[in-house]
């Protein structure tokens, strides 16, 4: 009697081998545009907390300097050229301690947020005189340029993108004297 023996095939072919690596090729092509994805979002996150806590900061230093703010020396849409160099609380008069909060806010919004061509600050007082009687609503607004995706810049605002790659994002907060 003959022995028979079958032809047992162990082991992958080349046609499986390629489908696995073309499956898992795709797979960490998806978790690289996720890595992305997640970079840019928590850069944008770290902006809006930067903005959130400069205008928290000015708002106190304006709280404490109440006759500063009430005179309307913090209402501002640039920063101040100069400050004085000897100013400290016990020194300085009311409109001094403003320029000097001033140029240190600013300074913290070019640091933290970016250079003065991308970063904008504004302080207005609602009745739009120079200054801001007691009731009045102090506005504090920052805006600064975030860089997005084609399809992001294709839907901004108006449905026309700019097509720069970048879009304004804007934090503002509000509060009464």
């Amino acid at each position: 009697m003959k022995n028979i023996y079958f032809n047992v095939n162990k082991g992958f072919t080349l046609i499986e081998v390629l489908v696995s690596v073309m499956i898992l090729s795709v797979g960490l092509l998806g978790i690289a545009a996720l890595q992305t994805t997640s970079v840019k979002n928590v850069q944008s996150a770290n902006f809006r907390g930067q903005a959130t806590m400069l205008t928290a900061n000015l708002i106190d230093r304006m709280r404490a300097n109440r006759e500063g703010t009430i005179d309307g020396d913090y209402i501002s849409t640039i920063s101040p050229l100069q400050t004085p160099d000897y100013c400290n609380e016990s020194m300085c008069t009311p409109r001094e301690l403003a320029l000097d909060d001033l140029t240190t806010w600013y300074e913290n919004i070019e640091k933290l947020l970016g250079n003065s061509t991308t970063v904008n600050a504004e302080i207005t007082c609602d009745n739009g005189t120079v200054d801001c009687p007691i009731g009045s609503i102090i506005t504090v607004t920052i805006s600064w340029q975030e860089r997005i995706n084609k399809k992001e810049d294709d839907l901004n605002r108006d449905g026309k993108g700019s097509g720069d790659g970048f879009t304004v994002k804007y934090y503002s907060t509000g509060f009464q004297l």
